[in-house]
């Protein structure tokens, strides 16, 4: 024990040792003799180099898909999950004039075909993904991620074709999954709205604010354009802006009105055939690989009863193709055209962050549009 001190009974401090106060002195000394290490400084256009690539050209139709967070089936068929869902939707879809042509919403992921009339489909995806995912929280009381954290799948339509089967493909989802046919879905679907209708929904009484958000919300499940592959909003105009510009000319007007109940009907007629054959073919498969007696279809209150903590599987590995037709020349086309895009932009890019900050950057340029505002070239200018 140490000796107690001359003026007291508190004892003092055991030295430190010989070896101890060496090695502190050498740290002490290296420390001294070395000088601090700068912040290395960001070199000139280091962290614009880190905006995410993608082309996004305005008056293209694509299809999404998004998942929910492992595959858990957050949005089961409920009637508050539903009108949340397809309010926000609607309301997102106005903001960024988006057309909407199909849609579903299963129990673990959505489908959407829609045209991207201005640009902003990143945006309205981001907004969209948001809102349902806090609103749900809520409804659903969990503290969970509701959508998977990958980012969705969004498939270029090439043509008409194209499009059409990604929309039947869309409808037959609950038929598909063994659960109910198309109409018969207890979910969102736009198979039981036709061509030309609208949708309308109305504000859910939890977590929307009466003070800022519309009591009903509406949009119109629109033709596909009669023009794929351009770049021009024009070409994908919807009848309430038709009526708006030739307010003034009667006779024009209502011989676009006719157009487009026809394209409506038109449209609606093939998708209804092709609908109806596809599921056929489910059926037919079912009743050959199927058991007898388990090659019914399960039924809506079935599919109602599922626990929101059962899960869906998927295969690895799923392809997720970036353009979409089986027009080998349009799909050669549509690959060159963005192999052009990527050297294009990445030759405006080397310029911007070497200083040039009037560079042109190509036309479908999104995040360097939206985060540093570069000037993009405008659709139909040359190159």
């Amino acid at each position: 024990m140490n000796a107690p001190s001359p003026g007291g009974s508190r004892p003092q401090k055991t030295p430190t040792s010989s070896k101890s106060r060496s090695k502190k002195g050498k740290a002490r000394s290296r420390a001294k003799s070395k000088p601090a290490k700068k912040p290395r400084a960001r070199k000139r256009g280091e962290r614009r180099s880190r905006v995410r690539l993608r082309r996004v050209v305005p008056g293209r139709t694509y299809f999404i898909t998004k998942k929910t967070n492992d595959d858990q089936f957050f949005l089961r068929p409920d009637g508050e999950v539903n009108a949340v869902l397809l309010y926000i939707l609607i309301e997102r879809l106005n903001k960024y004039r988006l057309l909407l042509h199909s849609f579903v919403v299963m129990s673990n992921h959505i489908h959407l075909v829609v045209t991207d009339r201005i640009g902003k489909i990143p945006d309205f995806m981001r907004e969209f993904l948001s809102e349902t995912g806090k609103a749900l929280k809520l409804v659903l009381n969990t503290t969970r991620r509701i959508w998977s954290p990958k980012p969705y799948s969004m498939t270029d339509l090439l043509d008409v074709d194209s499009a059409e089967r990604f929309i039947v493909y869309s409808h037959v989802n609950p038929t598909n999954a063994g659960l109910t046919e198309p109409k018969e879905w207890p979910g969102l679907s736009s198979a039981k709205w036709k061509v030309g209708e609208t949708i309308k929904a109305t504000r859910p009484e939890r977590y929307f604010d009466a003070r800022y958000r519309a009591d009903v919300v509406s949009c119109v499940l629109e033709p596909l354009p009669e023009c794929f592959g351009a770049a021009l909003p024009e070409v994908a105009k919807t009848l309430a802006e038709l009526a708006e510009d030739l307010a003034d000319n009667q006779t024009e007007l209502k011989a676009e009105r006719a157009k487009y109940r026809r394209r409506c009907a038109a449209q609606e007629k093939r998708i209804e055939r092709r609908t109806a054959e596809r599921v056929a073919e489910i059926l037919e498969r079912r009743k050959e690989s199927k058991p007898k007696g388990s090659e019914r279809l399960a039924g809506a209150e079935a599919v109602k009863q599922v626990s929101r903590q059962k899960r869906g599987t998927h295969p690895f590995g799923e392809l997720s193709p970036r353009f979409a037709s089986k027009d080998p020349q349009l799909r050669e086309a549509a690959i060159e055209e963005m192999r052009a895009f990527l050297a294009s932009h990445e030759q405006a890019r080397t310029r911007y962050v070497n200083g040039e900050q009037n560079v042109l950057f190509p036309l479908g340029t999104y995040g360097y549009r939206e985060r540093f505002g570069v000037r993009v070239r405008k659709a139909g200018a040359a190159a």
